[in-house]
């Protein structure tokens, strides 16, 4: 998304943005929390999930990335009774050697560093994401 939504108010939603008449829509944004309100309007990373028309109704729950970082974003939705399903939006640190300062990769660097973390942003990204859905699917979802 590039967007540090911090700056922005509740009413400056992703979804007030795309919303059409009355037609309902939900959304759910993640950005790197680490950073602070200081960045500015723009922030390198981070995801939106995006629920809208009769898909909305089935909404149960939301969430983010535990770490902050803004790696992804989620609903959990409920067709039939005890029916679960996840839809989840990631985004993964990448690097090249031409990676600068302000790139995604870097504000997940800096968070591995600063809490003393023996890992790479592409490893911590991968075991961080399987371990959700791992624990997702003990629970029965899908």
């Amino acid at each position: 998304m590039c967007v540090n939504w911090m700056n922005f108010k509740p009413s400056q939603s992703m979804a007030s943005m795309l919303r059409k008449g009355g037609k309902p829509i939900k959304s759910v944004v993640s950005q790197n929390k680490t950073e602070g309100e200081q960045v500015g309007n723009k922030q390198r990373g981070g995801t939106s999930t995006i629920i809208k028309d009769s898909l909305s109704a089935y909404v149960k729950t939301s969430g983010t990335d535990h770490t902050g970082l803004g790696r992804w974003s989620w609903y959990l939705l409920e067709g039939e009774p005890s029916h679960f399903t996840y839809v989840i939006t990631a985004y993964a640190p990448c690097s090249n050697k031409d990676s600068g300062d302000a790139t995604y990769f870097k504000q997940n660097e800096c968070y591995i560093q600063v809490k003393g973390l023996r890992t790479n942003p592409k490893t911590m990204f991968r075991e961080d994401l399987l371990s959700l859905l791992r624990r997702w699917r003990r629970a029965g979802r899908r």
